[in-house]
């Protein structure tokens, strides 16, 4: 359970540090660039959190939300 607690926060963690990058993301293949969708954000953090397991094998995180968004 503690362990569970401790990688939700790191995830957590990783996902406000790399939130401008996220909602870059989202404005380049949202359908409105002025307004990025608050959907395709979610999507994106889901994709990611379901992926996590991968994000050990690789070395650079930016990479790796490219590669998962």
């Amino acid at each position: 359970m503690i362990q569970e607690i401790d990688e939700r926060q790191r995830f957590l963690a990783m996902i406000r540090q790399y939130d401008p990058l996220l909602m870059r993301i989202c404005s380049v293949y949202g359908t409105d660039y002025r307004n990025p969708s608050e959907d395709l954000y979610q999507e994106i953090i889901c994709h990611l959190w379901k992926h996590r397991d991968t994000l050990l094998t690789v070395e650079h995180p930016t990479s790796w939300i490219f590669r998962v968004a």
